[in-house]
């Protein structure tokens, strides 16, 4: 932020306390900051704006109300097009890769399960990761960032091992063993 007076001029001594206000209400604003000698009229601050779209930040002067400074911004954070393969199965271990844009930092779940092992790539378009375990069922599948999250909705489709027992009776006679002797297993009728 830069003091400035009616001609665009930068206030150098400029000594007064500012507060952030915006219209995002989740952003992380800073506190309120008295500048100092030092500062030259210059003092710079870092704001994380949380929700998508418009934003307006405004800094106001609390001696004087009637000095304030705003911003006007857009905030974009991540999409999300499409996931590849689109099933996997139920034990995890499925690399799928997600496109979309403004991936950077991005966290994945995938039916409330984390995704392991996210890579994004150098352009933030797309990214990589390895699906957990989860009981067989169509998910969403939601990318998040610190500004916001994406959703493709039933984006991936858990699917069971196939090795599950056939139903039915046991094939076998109905003879077990334990210890190496035979010994008859219980009917069920």
């Amino acid at each position: 932020m830069t003091a400035m007076d009616s001609d665009n001029n930068t206030v150098t001594g400029y000594t007064r306390t500012v507060r952030f206000t915006s219209s995002d209400p989740q952003a992380a604003l800073p506190l309120d900051y008295t500048f100092v000698a030092a500062d030259n009229g210059v003092h710079i601050f870092s704001v994380m704006l949380k929700v998508a779209g418009s934003q307006t930040i405004t800094i106001t002067d609390l001696s004087s109300g009637a000095i304030t400074g705003a911003a006007t911004v857009t905030v974009s954070g991540p999409t999300a097009a499409s996931v590849t393969p689109g099933n996997g199965s139920t034990v995890g271990g499925t690399t799928i890769t997600i496109t979309g844009t403004n991936l950077t930092g991005a966290s994945v779940n995938v039916g409330g399960a984390a995704c392991t092992s996210v890579q994004v790539n150098n352009t933030s378009t797309s990214l990589t990761c390895v699906t957990s375990m989860h009981a067989e069922a169509s998910v969403d599948v939601v990318v998040t960032t610190s500004t916001s999250s994406a959703t493709i909705i039933h984006g991936f489709t858990y699917i069971g091992s196939g090795i599950a027992p056939a139903p039915g009776p046991r094939s076998g006679g109905g003879i077990g063993t334990q210890g190496g002797s035979p010994n008859p297993l219980p009917s069920h009728r």
